[in-house]
């Protein structure tokens, strides 16, 4: 099982879902969190825009998206058998992953 997950809250009955489902049917859990990035035409040249944009990789790593997981499953809950955070498309970075373990399910939040 793969679950899009993000921090702003979105994903998270997409992961209440797949944790409940992983649990009862002994299934492997791994979440992936992408983060998308500008292409670099779009930040050469403007270097505050640049260091903002990697504060955000920094800030969204897999200890962030680590604490919301323990947030949202609670601290006793057994979570994931992996995190992952990836620079790139998001729909892409699912795919590729879900092709890598084999999953027959993929969970996704609502997005704009």
């Amino acid at each position: 099982m793969i679950v899009g997950l993000d921090v702003d809250g979105r994903s998270d009955d997409a992961l209440r879902a797949a944790a409940a489902l992983s649990e009862r049917f002994g299934a492997n859990l791994h979440l992936v969190h992408a983060l998308e990035i500008p292409p670099i035409e779009d930040v050469a040249g403007k270097p505050a825009e640049l260091a903002e944009m990697y504060a955000k990789l920094e800030a969204q790593g897999g200890t962030r998206v680590a604490d919301h997981v323990r947030k949202v499953l609670g601290a006793d809950t057994p979570h994931a058998d992996r995190v992952e955070v990836v620079v790139g498309n998001a729909a892409r970075a699912l795919i590729k992953r879900a092709e890598e373990t084999g999953a027959d399910w993929v969970f996704l939040g609502p997005h704009e």
